[in-house]
């Protein structure tokens, strides 16, 4: 029998057919690129119980097919990502008195492209073209990203449906913030869900229990002021979902930093080191505008003797590059994920519009230039740092935030950090070297520093028996 009884307008295998007698369980890579390459072009239909090539009907029993039918949604789900949507049909026909079926697959354009295939620790692209299958070029992947990239990768579909009883840690964190649990009939207006009541892609993100790299922390306190040393006083990675990962976040800060005061003339008020509304925001924007297709990378939370440092994948809303900067409020608004951030919003965990950033500057309101709130990006990451309110030290930018109006001249490598270095506080040539990992040398002193200062750059006072060195402000300007 020819599959061609079955199903009449059946020709021959080509770019949106493919016939299969069997799935591959223990060497699945063969099915699973045509399902890839479907997903990445106009969509396709696999036949199951079809031989390639002769289009002889082999079939299934009934408990065959639903065998079949499980690892299929068990191994694409395993490798595919994001999962293509599908919808299984059983063709049945009668085969010596026994009812047999065939299993037609048909495969959706996904809406968000390259769909990839991760096998062996490797990530695959395929694409289909007249009856077979085969690997994407750049050209083609370049295509596609182009073509799909107005697409949020949080809004792409899954084929799991909601249940409200999977996501009590999203009410529970809603109903904390915002006084209400989520209704039903709010999270599909997000829409959390689709018309078929199926999850969307940054919906799994918020479900109990969730647990995937995509949603991986990295969290580590340091002892000294950089990570040059190999010491580390705490180090913990987590993984779950969305609400969870703000949790560890967040304990793991506030549980190592220190809570001081400040004697008023009339009462005494009490300090943390990072003022909560800040540290809420910074994590909360950490989460919500991660670049969640970013593969292999983290959040990453650092905590210094003199600041936290957050580090999110993904560059500050397609800005390749912004350098370090201060002032937060005039940073524009523009999501990278909508639906998440919908979600958040609806907890009242972030503002309808507007980037939280500002929260961030007036928390800190009070505090003097080395200990402002500062973010840049840099290499596809976006960085906020918050400066401890209760470290003595302070935070100095570095030589990209500030603009020279004074060419330096014999400048070395060295020159617009120390500038940096020297711009809110006075440091003497020993406290330099080290924040440059030098070794205080008289050919530091008198080379380096000493044709800063030649050129009125660098100003010098003598305490005692220490020189102390402050950037000339007339020069050098902060962004």
């Amino acid at each position: 029998m020819k599959i061609q009884e079955l199903i009449p307008d059946f020709m021959s295998e080509d770019k949106t057919h493919e016939c299969k007698v069997r799935l591959n369980q223990k060497d699945p890579l063969g099915w699973l690129k045509t399902i890839d390459g479907f997903a990445n072009e106009k969509g396709g239909m696999l036949l199951l119980g079809v031989e390639d090539g002769t289009y002889e009907v082999q079939g299934y029993t009934a408990m065959e097919a639903d065998k079949e039918k499980l690892l299929f949604a068990s191994l694409t789900k395993s490798h595919l990502d994001p999962v293509p949507v599908y919808d299984i049909v059983l063709l049945p026909y009668l085969s010596e008195k026994e009812t047999r079926y065939v299993l037609t697959i048909s495969i959706q354009e996904s809406p968000y492209k390259p769909v990839v295939l991760r096998y062996e620790g490797m990530n695959l692209f395929f694409v289909r073209h007249d009856g077979y299958t085969e690997s994407a070029t750049m050209e083609e992947l370049r295509s596609m990203f182009n073509a799909h990239r107005s697409v949020p990768y949080d809004e792409t579909p899954t084929d799991i449906p909601y249940r409200r009883e999977n996501f009590t840690e999203l009410q529970k964190f809603a109903l904390e913030h915002s006084g209400s649990e989520l209704s039903d009939k709010t999270l599909a207006s997000l829409p959390f869900f689709d018309k078929n009541g199926n999850l969307k892609q940054g919906s799994l993100f918020f479900q109990d229990g969730f647990k995937n790299e995509k949603v991986r922390v990295s969290m580590n306190s340091y002892p000294e002021l950089t990570k040059g040393s190999d010491r580390v006083l705490a180090s913990e990675n987590f993984s779950g979902n969305l609400i969870e990962d703000y949790q560890a976040m967040h304990d793991f800060i506030t549980s190592r930093m220190s809570h001081g005061y400040r004697k008023l003339p009339d009462r005494r008020v009490d300090i943390d080191s990072y003022p909560e509304r800040a540290l809420f925001e910074a994590l909360i924007n950490a989460l919500a505008h991660r670049d969640y297709t970013m593969e292999g990378c983290e959040i990453s939370v650092d905590l210094y003797p003199n600041r936290l440092v957050i580090t999110t994948p993904g560059s500050f809303y397609g800005e390749e590059e912004l350098k370090p900067t201060r002032h937060l409020k005039e940073l524009a608004s523009q999501r990278r994920n909508n639906l998440i951030c919908s979600v958040f919003v609806a907890c009242k965990a972030m503002e309808a519009r507007g980037t939280g950033f500002e929260k961030i500057e007036e928390a800190y309101a009070d505090a003097d230039e080395m200990h402002k709130p500062y973010v840049y990006s840099r290499f596809q990451f976006f960085t906020i740092v918050l400066p401890d309110l209760n470290s003595p030290l302070g935070v100095s930018l570095n030589s990209e935030s500030f603009d020279f109006l004074k060419k330096i001249e014999n400048e070395s490598k060295y020159d617009r950090q120390i500038l940096a270095e020297c711009y809110t506080i006075q440091k003497d040539a020993k406290d330099l070297a080290s924040a440059l990992g030098l070794s205080n040398s008289s050919f530091f002193r008198k080379k380096i520093l000493k044709n800063l200062v030649d050129q009125g750059l660098l100003l010098e006072k003598t305490e005692g028996k220490t020189t102390y060195y402050a950037t000339n402000r007339d020069f050098i300007h902060i962004r």
